[in-house]
């Protein structure tokens, strides 16, 4: 089982109001393809890209290692935002705000995720 399965059923268990929240949540999660690679090693790519069209999500490998969990948990939540919910960067201290001081919002020990995870849900209608 790898490091990104175990955080696509973390997102879907974060959205486990209901049993119809959490199989359309997994469903559309399950349906896409997640990578971590560089295909451009050496040139300046981002840290990571959802491509809906091919229902696919790639992670900088360069960036993924120099990354703890919950910073691992951000960056993929950030990309299924993109690929599940078709939500859009938004300002202020959000999963969906790729412009964090530091890069990420999320607290080292992780202390700030529920907020971060409830403000995630408060753009999403099922």
């Amino acid at each position: 089982m790898t490091i990104l399965f175990l955080i696509l059923l973390e997102f879907a268990g974060d959205f486990n109001v209901n049993p119809h929240e959490f199989e359309y949540v997994f469903k559309k999660a399950s349906e896409l393809t997640a990578t971590i690679h560089d295909p451009y090693r050496g040139s300046r790519v981002p840290d990571g890209q959802c491509l809906p069209w091919s229902k696919t999500i790639i992670l900088n490998e360069d960036h993924w290692v120099t990354l703890n969990r919950w910073q691992q948990r951000e960056l993929v939540y950030h990309e299924l935002g993109h690929c599940v919910f078709d939500l859009d960067h938004v300002a202020g201290s959000a999963i969906m705000n790729p412009f964090a001081k530091g890069g990420y919002h999320v607290k080292r020990d992780g202390s700030n995720w529920p907020q971060l995870v409830a403000g995630l849900r408060r753009r999403i209608a099922f």
